[in-house]
């Protein structure tokens, strides 16, 4: 018993003598401080405004062939879809969406490049959106890379390496614009089937926006890309 008592009184002495150093103290002052930081930080997190899109509706083939105004190098599918080709005349295939964007919008595609020889070429595919002056306010797009890339005002905003191969697959991509008054900027998000990337931010004077799918090459032009399940969507109400 008397061992016991007197171990207690010497760690108990040890504690005085630690507090008395201030290494206890300091350490307790370190830890909240480190807690404080990390309250403070969530607390004034940015919050990036972000729109709900209301259910999709898919294009067939009469509405492709109506809403886009296709290059030579595009061609409608039998499955309600589009077919870019280089075919070694075309370094760029576009179809052009015969509205104007004025507004909160939302876009996806399914997007399958084939390879076929080369494996040198590059190829890119997604949208592009321009302002009306034909300058690029938006371009969102995925490559031979494996990349994710997001470009506002001609500038790289976004780039992520993903480990899925985009070639001789599907993969649905999605751009959407959002738009909340009174604030005077859009926010730009992209998404790959369930992940979702914050692009950054458009001024309100961008638009009326005009919209492209888009599909292009290096100088052997020998893209071929499917465009597949595209839809369009508006805030819901």
């Amino acid at each position: 018993m008397t061992n016991l008592v007197a171990t207690s009184l010497d760690e108990t002495s040890q504690w005085k003598r630690l507090l008395n150093n201030g290494l206890v103290s300091n350490l307790i002052v370190l830890f909240l401080s480190l807690i404080l930081s990390f309250v403070g930080g969530v607390l004034n997190r940015r919050v990036v405004p972000r729109l709900s899109f209301d259910s999709r509706r898919t294009l067939n083939s009469s509405e492709l062939t109506n809403q886009f105004t296709r290059d030579a190098s595009v061609v409608v599918t039998p499955d309600d879809g589009l077919l870019a080709q280089g075919d070694g005349a075309h370094g760029h295939s576009n179809a052009r969406y015969n509205n104007l964007i004025v507004q909160s919008f939302s876009i996806a595609a399914a997007i399958k490049p084939i390879r076929k020889e080369n494996i040198e070429n590059y190829w890119r595919a997604g949208f592009t959106m321009r302002k009306p002056d034909g300058n690029e306010s938006v371009t969102v797009h995925i490559d031979n890379h494996n990349l994710l890339v997001g470009y506002l005002g001609g500038q790289l905003r976004l780039r992520i390496p993903l480990t899925s191969n985009f070639e001789n697959r599907w993969t649905l991509v999605q751009l959407d614009l959002s738009c909340i008054p009174p604030v005077e900027r859009t926010t730009v998000h992209c998404h790959i089937g369930k992940h979702s990337w914050y692009v950054g931010e458009i001024p309100n004077v961008d638009f009326p926006l005009t919209l492209q799918l888009r599909a292009w090459s290096d100088e052997h032009q020998r893209h071929r890309i499917f465009f597949r399940d595209i839809s369009l969507s508006h805030p819901v109400a």
